[in-house]
């Protein structure tokens, strides 16, 4: 069977004619599921919200010929520039969908709707009521942390150790007279509420862009620019600043929210991302030079060579038949909004799901910020990214069901099964230019970013698999039954996304909570009451082996390369016998046998709560300067460590207006800088004495 669709699918790249004639016959018939009912039952209500908290991610698969159709927008790469995609062996089991135009897309979309929610029951992340499309619109802003309090010394001070070379720098490369955002990889930035150049210091509220002199006991606001008059050509209901880059004096920021689009004289709700860029050469007036936006809620962004990777997913919320705005994705520019080109949307018939993910490029410093853009049926969830390609997961359910039947027993019954998957698509990245490579899929879902990762060509993915039975028994009065089983799994994968080697149920019953590569080496941490952290060796893709298991209370929820062999770790500590929290920890693990990682240090705070896990551009770790500061509950914690005394409070900045989600640290040369929306602290390295603090 694969031989023969992988034959079919290299002499065709398209499915048969016929196919599309089907869709349109289908979509025009009555649906299905008129006057289903369905049971009210405990265990499907746990699988249906599963699938709306995830949705399912599309079998991402190649796209047709380049080019438009005369209607083109003008963020498309021309055809001239799109390499030959082609089908990979990985794909051979679904068949490739060929569109010719936006009445085939719809035609799609509405036999989309008729297969997976006939019965009213949401199946694949995409389709909501219009009741729940309100439910879901964005919420007000969560009210953000003051600053304005002195910096209490923790503990004693102690002599500072010396510094030490740090292996994967975040914040700022060694010897660094500034600190950057956190990030992942190296010569990859990532997006935050706070920027630096050394001189001035942006920080980015919910609806503001705030430009500082940073200049110590001097510093002074330069400007404010209000973020809410950026328009972008839509009718906003709802939308806010979320992150932003800085890039020589060109600052992107990123809005989202809810938007209203118009079809037929009625408006209908959609989400809407939008980059607006600003020449900040003259930092007291800040100038908007563009608005570019595309479909979909913000997913996530990377800067590489000047050019912002902007990832957004698209659900189609109420597709009307003629009006491509209302299903097609679509890029929002100089006040209008044009759906993209058909042949630039990746369909894969055996995919039922009505959302898109949306990657777009953004030339930061062209006056006109042309650049690539491409959609692919199926939500996304993570991205990884290098200098050279973008891996986009998104999370799906695959679910079963059995009609009523005897079971062994004699007794009728019903039978729901369902596992966790990830969906990968692969693009690459050459100067703004985006194509797509590759597709593939693993078992079980991710945590975040970090379980994805590249070395030397080869992808290594750790995730979390979950599977679930549902037995109704529907003699007389209806039982039921539920069994499920999580286990944890790692895998490597080829450029063609195909699995190559595994590691496969690690951990029974446990959750994977902090994932680290570091070279040829993988770390990852798991919990139920205690936390294992795993080390695998990776020098051979196709057999992964595993090193070590080390057993402690508590878990890491981020882990950091702080230093040659040395991986810090923060979390929480947890009783070992329930698993219940019992403060905020960093750990020291050493890591210099990578068969027998030690635990060196750890240091309990009296928190409940760290940002980190969920975000780690709240966390400022350099080895160099020997800081590790970071956010937890409404304070804002500052350590030094040493292998001789361990972790080391030098100071601790209370919060007076809430919790500490919004806090970002950053050093300017001998100084720190604690930013919030209300104001900024400077400390003195030197002795973490409080020099200034300047409220907005």
């Amino acid at each position: 069977m694969f031989k023969e669709q992988y034959r079919r699918d290299n002499e065709r790249l398209h499915a048969r004619e016929e196919l599309l004639m089907e869709i349109k016959k289908k979509a025009n018939a009555p649906s299905r599921g008129a006057g289903r009912t369905g049971f009210a039952r405990y265990g499907a209500l746990a699988a249906a919200m599963l699938l709306v908290l995830t949705g399912v991610a599309g079998v991402l698969l190649n796209p047709a010929a380049k080019g438009g159709d005369g209607t083109e927008p003008r963020m498309t790469v021309s055809a001239a520039a799109a390499p030959q995609e082609t089908v990979n062996a990985g794909e051979a089991t679904a068949e490739v969908l060929r569109l010719e135009n936006y009445e085939d897309l719809y035609a799609l979309m509405m036999e989309t709707r008729r297969e997976v929610y006939a019965d009213g029951a949401v199946a694949g992340g995409g389709y909501k009521s219009e009741a729940a499309a309100e439910a879901e619109a964005p919420a007000a802003d969560e009210p953000a942390a003051s600053s304005s309090a002195a910096m209490d010394r923790g503990e004693s001070a102690a002599p500072r150790s010396e510094p030490v070379p740090t292996g994967a720098p975040a914040g700022g490369e060694d010897g660094a007279e500034y600190s950057g955002t956190n990030t992942q990889v190296r010569g990859v930035d990532e997006a935050d509420i706070v920027k630096t150049d050394g001189q001035y210091i942006y920080y980015l509220t919910g609806s503001e862009l705030i430009i500082t002199r940073a200049d110590g006991e001097n510093s002074r606001v330069l400007s404010r620019t209000d973020c809410q008059n950026v328009k972008g050509g839509d009718s906003f209901e709802f939308y806010s600043a979320q992150e932003m880059f800085l890039y020589g004096d060109r600052i992107v920021v990123i809005l989202g929210g809810g938007a209203t689009v118009w079809a037929r004289g009625q408006g209908r709700y959609q989400e809407n991302s939008y980059a607006a860029i600003f020449d900040v050469t003259n930092r007291a007036r800040p100038k908007l030079l563009e608005t570019i936006g595309q479909s979909g809620y913000y997913v996530s962004s990377r800067l590489v060579d000047g050019y912002v990777y902007l990832v957004t997913s698209q659900y189609v919320y109420d597709p009307v038949e003629g009006a491509p705005i209302t299903y097609c994705p679509a890029i929002w520019r100089d006040g209008a909004a044009e759906p993209i080109a058909v042949s630039d949307i990746v369909v894969n018939d055996r995919l039922r799901t009505d959302s898109y993910t949306v990657v777009s490029s953004i030339n930061v410093l062209e006056e006109e910020a042309e650049g690539s853009v491409k959609a692919v049926l199926g939500n996304a969830a993570d991205i990884y990214c290098n200098t050279d390609r973008l891996l986009v997961a998104g999370s799906g359910v695959d679910r079963a069901e059995s009609g009523i039947q005897p079971d062994e027993t004699g007794k009728n019954a019903k039978v729901s099964t369902g596992s966790s998957y990830t969906q990968l698509v692969l693009f690459s990245l050459d100067g703004g230019s985006i194509h797509r490579l590759a597709s593939g899929r693993v078992d079980g879902s991710l945590l975040n970013q970090f379980a994805m990762d590249e070395y030397e060509g080869v992808f290594r993915i750790v995730t979390t698999v979950n599977r679930w039975k549902e037995t109704i028994y529907t003699d007389g009065i209806d039982t039921y039954e539920w069994e499920d089983e999580n286990y944890n799994c790692l895998y490597t994968l080829n450029d063609r996304l195909e699995v190559i080697g595994s590691l496969e149920k690690l951990a029974e019953d446990e959750w994977v909570e902090s994932v680290r590569f570091d070279g040829d080496v993988a770390y990852f941490v798991t919990f139920r009451q205690t936390d294992p952290l795993f080390t695998v060796d990776l020098s051979r893709p196709e057999q992964p082996r595993l090193l070590s298991v080390l057993k402690i209370p508590g878990f890491s929820e981020y882990l950091h390369l702080f230093s040659e062999g040395r991986l810090l770790g923060l979390g929480y500590d947890a009783d070992e016998d329930t698993g219940w929290r019992k403060g905020v920890k960093l750990t020291m693990f050493d890591t210099t046998d990578k068969a027998d990682v030690k635990e060196l240090h750890t240091k309990i705070i009296s928190a409940d709560w760290t940002p980190v896990g969920s975000n780690h551009k709240a966390i400022l770790v350099h080895a160099g300067r020997n800081i590790i500061a970071f956010p937890a509950d409404d304070c804002y914690y500052v350590f030094s460590y040493s292998d001789g005394e361990g972790f080391v409070q030098q100071g601790k900045l209370r919060s007076e207006s809430g919790w500490g989600d919004r806090l970002r640290g950053l050093f300017i040369g001998e100084l720190l800088y604690i930013c919030s929306e209300t104001g900024i602290t400077v400390i003195s390295l030197s002795d973490y004495a409080v020099l200034h603090t300047l409220t907005y």
